[in-house]
């Protein structure tokens, strides 16, 4: 066990730790003049070490960040003493050099690989890319995550300097994070010691704010007025169908439709990495189903491809379908595929459980719930009105349930002709009351400003 020793000296007391080695041997640390707290401290972290090595487990996870933290000098102490393996010396490399070795190194998506260069692209037009990686500090990780929050002025081709408006919030939050595993990994490649980014909050990824709700009526006129039938099918699909696009529609072929089970088979090149979610079966619904067989009808005889036109998924299919939107005489909104995909969920999710919603959309209930599903203000005002409604009947119930609490307290000691035809008036009371309550509760969902009905 570690103990601590008090030497004399000219300048005062000096402070050595005494201890042994993974071999036994007794030797001494000489931290110098040094306040007691800090020797007792250091006492401590060694007897750690000395019992790691007796019961020949690893460090903690405290010490291991502990030395690793350390000042080279101080951390040159351990070592020399033979507790500590050797610092490597962090590798001579640069911001663009790593950023190049990690785009080589990553297995992704295509549209992962771009979002990948776009945060390579921000880091290097703030830091420069001739910057050694060891010098990008904790204060210079913070500096560049303040600069992604705020409109700054860039400079693009022959010197041209343009401003560039602040990013979306969800926006800054993904590149912190893919800044700090691009940093992370330089810790494992052993590039540097230590990740400057590790604490530089992202915020959310989750934008509600540009959320909207694709109405039926709404997706409706937006049929009537695409070119030809595979833009009706990219939209019925989406609105409909919930498929992502354009990665899904990328082979998507007729043989995927089941028309007698009415069931859609998607391909899902987003999740194909996890086991058992390859594809999922989608529920063809009528509306759909009608927009499927024009399309099929229309199709030239021998054709594989439901939507021919997207046979990569790095088609721009935005502007076309800002167009087409904009002809039917329908604002266009934001995230134009995305928030049809939300809108089909959001209206599947008031008919069936989120569990089989979330299977046909294909992710989990819990990415369902925080990117998807959509707080609706025809929800509250359902809510106001049912509310006013049951405040309304509250007397007439309240009166059917105490007649039938007496004839409940009457019946343990007598059963008279009386109380019985007191107890059917009572029975009776509570029909008629919940079925005028029923009948109210349709005439409210049926004249609301929305309503979900997938079999339009």
């Amino acid at each position: 066990m570690a103990s601590m020793c008090r030497d004399k000296g000219r300048s005062g007391t000096l402070i050595r730790i005494l201890f042994h080695d993974a071999n036994g041997d007794r030797k001494s640390i000489r931290l110098g003049k040094v306040p007691i707290k800090v020797g007792e401290e250091w006492t401590r972290k060694i007897t750690t070490i000395e019992s790691c090595f007796e019961g020949g487990v690893s460090f903690p996870s405290e010490m291991t960040a502990w030395l690793r933290d350390l000042p080279d000098v101080t951390y040159a102490k351990f070592s020399k003493a033979g507790l500590v393996p050797a610092r490597k010396k962090a590798q001579s490399c640069t911001l663009a050099g790593m950023c190049d070795r990690f785009l080589e190194k990553s297995v992704c998506k295509p549209g992962t690989l771009l979002i990948y260069k776009q945060t390579i692209d921000s880091m290097l037009r703030h830091f420069g890319a001739t910057i050694a990686l060891v010098d990008i500090t904790a204060e210079r990780a913070d500096g560049w995550r303040r600069w992604l929050s705020e409109p700054h002025m860039m400079t693009f081709g022959r010197g041209r300097k343009q401003s560039v408006r602040r990013l979306a919030v969800a926006t800054q939050a993904k590149r912190v994070e893919v800044c700090r595993q691009i940093f992370r990994q330089a810790v494992r490649w052993e590039v540097i010691n230590k990740n400057p980014f590790e604490g530089v909050l992202g915020g959310s990824k989750v934008n509600h704010s540009r959320q909207r709700m694709i109405s039926l009526p709404m997706i409706e006129a937006i049929l009537e007025n695409c070119p030809n039938h595979e833009w009706r099918a990219i939209f019925a699909l989406c609105r409909y169908a919930g498929l992502r696009c354009p990665s899904e529609f990328v082979g998507l072929t007729w043989a995927d439709v089941d028309w007698e089970r009415g069931a859609l088979r998607v391909k899902s090149p987003k999740t194909e990495h996890h086991p058992g979610h390859e594809s999922r079966l989608v529920p063809v619904v009528p509306a759909l189903r009608r927009v499927l067989e024009d399309c099929f009808e229309a199709a030239p005889v021998g054709s594989v491809l439901i939507v021919p036109r997207l046979r990569s998924s790095r088609s721009n299919l935005r502007t076309h379908a800002v167009r087409i939107i904009e002809k039917a005489g329908v604002q266009p909104w934001p995230k134009i595929f995305q928030n049809m995909r939300s809108s089909c969920e959001t209206a599947w999710l008031e008919q069936y459980p989120v569990a089989s919603v979330a299977g046909w959309l294909g992710h989990s209930r819990e990415v369902c719930m925080k990117h998807y599903a959509q707080v609706l203000p025809e929800h509250f005002e359902s809510a106001v009105n049912g509310d006013r409604e049951k405040a309304a009947h509250f007397p007439a119930q309240q009166v059917a349930a105490e007649g039938v609490f007496h004839v409940a307290a009457s019946r343990t000691t007598k059963n008279s002709d009386d109380e019985n035809a007191l107890e059917n008036k009572a029975f009776q009371a509570v029909e008629e009351n919940n079925e005028e309550t029923k009948n109210r509760g349709d005439t409210i969902r049926t004249c609301g400003l929305y309503v979900p009905n997938v079999a339009l």
